[in-house]
């Protein structure tokens, strides 16, 4: 017998064998709960009798869909009101990670966890999470995209047991925006993450095929969900603010918040007088020498419940317009918001009226914003119909009025996925605006022509209508991908209620990228990417060339590298600058549960962008660290500094270093003190902010806390400012 080729026929019949049953989906049937269910950590056995059993999980990181070495068991059921999900998660207890953490801050633990795809299209689906203690984290998933900043309003709780840990969740129905059915068909899968010091590995029910970029598309599915009520509750949200300091003395705010449902899968919500201050200030960014202006995420639960619709642009790196960047509504007196579904199709609305304007003014060689423009009103309506396995195709109009101008602009956008590797991505938008006619208003960017000089940057009065385009077509599979991707922008095209960068370009660019999984005692997984482009002002002058080199690495033991090179040939203000370029590094490692550190080494030259441009040299460094010396306590610190000097004499033209420390104790999942200080060198000011909160839920809140802002002056620092602050905000449902 020629044992060669029999032994060629049993490798081809296993493989044919594995691949049927990786493609046979899993799913599950429900039977509804007859007996109350107490989220209390506590698997009980006369609770979860008649719950569906999801086991048999499978490692999809670093594996590839191999049994996983950690046992898990997922029970589901449900009552009229919420989806019961309870895990039991098999484990040696003195090597779970597990920390006493605030909402979203979990990452670094153990976690158990289930993706929803409620409109079982593709398009997004919901993400809940949970360390072993019940702590909690959600968002939303849109393709490989996530959104860590949407909350949700749903109850766990979770214990360490003798054999690992166990968790609890109830997600309340009328979280999904979902239309009327009989008997509802959902996509769904179960996640668990086990960090341990070789290697993090990521568990899940249903397995992955990494050929298939569409993740939420390989969802498992559940039946059986009926009679069930979605239809959202009437929420009243009330909150008093009050603040003292020595300039203004005594302040205090009350405001006011109703959400009305609209049938059973909309809801309508209004606030007055809102009170949007964050609980912690943003980390201060360097922007000396910036090109375009800031932007920062939406971390207010307002704008942030409905953020999957609005989105044309928000998530991942493509340079697609962001027609809303809720961030430019600063202080609004009155926001409303409405949000539905009838079929496939989704729709929503947000206005506000804002007290406190401030624009994001793109042009071709860089980006301002004009702040202090006073009162403005704005508009939006939104449409989203979904098709199947993740395609779709939307529209937006948007409108903002302030100080007699105005900005609209309106469009299409959408997603065609051909097969699970090739997909066609694109968006067009026009806009028209109108400017208010007071160059007091635009100081900070007066004194710029553009549109072949016909127009001004100053705000006096002009009018002018844009476009932008966007196109990309892409392949992705399990072993990299490739897109060719074009983008067009008027130099008069403005999207007044988000966020544009730059205009006045068009781009063509292509990029390819390698994946490897080499099955290794070193490597989990290499990524090597090539991407070059060519930008020209959108009178088809030259702008400028572009090349980018990107290879990055995770070995075991948790430790990650990545390596960036990028180089520029640019033309601004009428000269060529050759031969500009950035290195960078990136290194991470988890040293052990209650070490991490990172590193972000970079130097390279770049345009010093005055008056009379020039280049120079340029070293930056960045790095954080975080230590956990208990699982309630916490300090991370984090570091940016960034130099610049000229090429001749060395001398230095700028340097900036912002360094941020911030020490949290976590007494429970919902008491949380923290003291955080963060020094800025250029600036000469030391903030220091300590604050004591009680948080039980993502839109209740209570706390105390103080900012002290310090001045750098001649041998000392000098009190700028000072204010104590309290808020109180109660979130009522009926």
């Amino acid at each position: 017998m020629n044992f060669i080729p029999m032994l060629l026929r049993l490798i081809i019949s296993f493989s044919v064998f594995l691949s049927l049953v990786l493609a046979s989906e899993k799913s599950l049937t429900l039977s509804s709960s007859s007996v109350t269910i107490q989220v209390d950590g506590f698997i009980e056995e006369n609770e979860w009798l008649h719950a569906a059993v999801a086991k048999d999980y499978y490692e999809i990181i670093p594996a590839e869909n191999k049994p996983a070495a950690t046992e898990t068991q997922t029970l589901v059921t449900y009552d009229e009101k919420n989806l019961y999900i309870a895990f039991k998660a098999f484990d040696d207890p003195e090597v779970v990670r597990a920390h006493q953490s605030k909402r979203d801050a979990i990452s670094e633990d153990d976690m158990v966890g289930v993706i929803i795809d409620p409109q079982n299209n593709g398009v997004m689906a919901y993400q809940f999470y949970c360390n072993p203690f019940g702590n909690q984290g959600d968002g939303q998933k849109f393709g490989q995209a996530d959104n860590g900043s949407w909350d949700a309003l749903w109850y766990s709780s979770g214990r360490m047991t003798k054999d690992g840990y166990e968790v609890e969740m109830a997600i309340p129905f009328s979280t999904f925006r979902i239309s009327n059915s009989d008997e509802y068909h959902w996509r769904i899968t179960f996640m668990r993450k086990v960090p341990r010091e070789d290697s993090e590995r990521t568990n899940a029910w249903t397995p992955y095929d990494r050929d298939d970029p569409c993740d939420i598309c390989q969802l498992g599915h559940i039946y059986g969900i009926k009679d069930i009520i979605t239809r959202a509750p009437i929420e009243f949200l009330p909150s008093f603010v009050a603040a003292y300091d020595e300039s203004i003395e005594y302040s205090s705010n009350l405001g006011f918040g109703i959400t009305l449902p609209i049938g059973n899968s909309g809801t309508a919500e209004i606030t007055f007088n809102p009170d949007f201050s964050q609980v912690e200030s943003n980390a201060t960014k360097i922007d000396i020498n910036s090109k375009t202006a800031l932007s920062y995420p939406e971390t207010r639960p307002f704008f942030n419940e409905g953020i999957d619709l609005f989105n044309t642009g928000s998530f991942g790196w493509k340079p697609k317009i962001r027609t809303v960047y809720t961030r430019s509504i600063n202080q609004p007196i009155i926001a409303a918001k409405m949000l539905g579904q009838s079929g496939n199709t989704q729709y929503g609305y947000l206005g506000a009226r804002d007290q406190n304007t401030s624009l994001i003014i793109p042009f071709g060689e860089f980006g301002g914003t004009s702040e202090n423009l006073g009162e403005s009103t704005t508009n939006i309506f939104r449409l989203k119909h979904s098709l199947d396995e993740g395609s779709y195709i939307g529209g937006i109009l948007s409108d903002r009025r302030y100080n007699r101008g105005s900005g609209s602009m309106g469009g299409l956008d959408g997603l065609y996925r051909f097969n699970n590797n090739v997909q066609l991505d694109w968006q067009i938008f026009v806009s028209n605006t109108i400017e208010p006619n007071d160059t007091t208003l635009s100081t900070s960017i007066n004194g710029y022509r553009f549109n072949e000089d016909s127009l001004t940057s100053d705000l006096d009065g002009e009018s002018f209508s844009g476009h932008s385009a966007y196109l990309s077509l892409e392949r992705s599979g399990r072993n990299g991908g490739s897109t060719l991707m074009y983008v067009e922008r008027t130099p008069t095209f403005r999207a007044d209620n988000g966020y544009v960068d730059l205009n006045d370009q068009r781009e063509l660019n292509f990029n390819m990228g390698k994946i490897i999984y080499p099955e290794t005692e070193l490597f989990e997984v290499l990524y090597f990417w090539f991407a070059a482009g060519r930008v020209l002002f959108y009178d088809w002058s030259s702008s400028q060339d572009w090349l980018y080199l990107s290879h990055k690495g995770t070995m075991k033991g948790q430790f990650g590298y990545d390596i960036t090179f990028l180089a520029e040939n640019e033309f601004y203000q009428g000269e060529r600058f050759n031969n500009n370029y950035k290195l960078m590094f990136e290194f991470e490692k988890n040293l052990s549960k209650m070490l991490s550190i990172e590193i972000e080494p970079q130097f390279g030259t770049e345009i010093i962008r005055v008056d009379e441009p020039y280049q120079a040299r340029n070293v930056g460094i960045g790095g954080e660290i975080t230590l956990k010396p208990s699982n309630e306590f916490k300090i991370h610190v984090r570091l940016n500094q960034s130099r610049s000097t000229d090429f001749d004499t060395n001398e230095e033209i700028y340097s900036d270093l912002i360094s941020r420390i911030r020490l949290e104790y976590q007494a429970t999942s919902s008491l949380n003190v923290r003291f955080v200080t963060q020094y800025h060198d250029f600036e000469g000011t030391l903030d220091v902010q300590p604050l004591i909160s009680y948080q039980p839920d993502p839109f209740s809140i209570y706390y105390i806390g103080t900012s002290r802002i310090y001045v750098r002056s001649i041998g000392n620092w000098k009190e700028d400012f000072g204010q104590v602050y309290l808020k109180i905000q109660k979130l009522f449902s009926l």
